[in-house]
């Protein structure tokens, strides 16, 4: 639950409920957006008018329990345009419908992925009034978690056990090898390992995009039952990560319907 610069709502929060309330603040500034998950009170001031001033500000939320997550950050009207070296958690790469802003994002955070680094992407529906396609759970970010608490819902995210669907009933995308699981490191004793890669929810008609540091691996229109699995050979990749793409009728364009987080490799040396 967050909103802009405000903390009311965490003050309502039940906590004898089946549904895992988390407490948040959207830190707002004329520059950007971005998500303090996790405390009630994270930020004593939400104003900022430098970097500087930004950094401090995620510093003191990091101190209060607060993880932070960049929101929609190439957005036309409200995106990021602060410096990115802000020791941020997570990043909202799909902000509310799939749209070129979240594309942008998509490839930004592609990028950092090839130049090794590794962050977790989460999606989130910026819902704050009733719309007919902007909506709670549009999309869905799902994470492998051990219990419904918010620290084990944290360490979910923090080990990149996440994938994200347009749709609560959208493609659910899962990727293994052996017992290493979707945001995990594979280590590689060999020179080849097998990935296999499942999704479910899937439509005839979907286009699936296998991705990786080299590049789109496999790019193929699926045309069959609705949970497809098949296995990648791993060589030198750095990582596999999983796209779904879904023509929409509504808007008559191929849209992204699910995406996966990176499973990653390392060679044993």
């Amino acid at each position: 639950m967050t909103d802009h610069n405000t903390i009311s709502q965490n003050q309502h929060i039940p906590h004898n409920h089946s549904i895992t309330m988390i407490p948040g603040i959207e830190l707002t500034t004329n520059f950007g957006h971005c998500n303090f998950l996790g405390s009630d009170d994270p930020i004593s001031d939400f104003r900022a008018t430098s970097n500087e001033e930004v950094r401090s500000i995620i510093n003191e939320a990091k101190k209060n329990g607060a993880k932070t997550v960049l929101n929609h950050p190439h957005c036309p009207d409200c995106g990021w345009h602060w410096e990115y070296e802000m020791g941020f958690d997570w990043i909202e790469v799909w902000n509310g419908p799939w749209r070129k802003a979240n594309e942008d994002t998509v490839q930004w955070w592609h990028d950092q992925l090839c130049h090794g680094k590794r962050i977790t992407a989460i999606g989130g529906s910026d819902t704050h009034r009733p719309h007919q396609y902007i909506q709670h759970g549009m999309p869905t970010t799902w994470v492998f978690s051990q219990s419904k608490s918010m620290a084990s819902i944290f360490k979910g995210i923090n080990h990149g056990h996440v994938t994200l669907s347009y749709l609560p009933s959208g493609p659910f995308i899962t990727i293994s090898s052996d017992d290493y699981m979707t945001g995990d490191v594979v280590i590689m004793n060999d020179d080849t390992v097998q990935a296999t890669i499942r999704i479910v929810n899937i439509a005839e008609g979907d286009h699936i995009k296998v991705i990786s540091d080299i590049g789109i691996e496999q790019n193929f229109k699926h045309n069959g039952e609705p949970t497809i699995e098949f296995t990648v050979q791993v060589e030198m990749q750095q990582f596999l990560r999983v796209e779904v793409w879904r023509y929409f009728k509504e808007v008559n364009q191929l849209l992204m319907a699910a995406m996966s987080n990176p499973l990653y490799f390392e060679r044993n040396k």
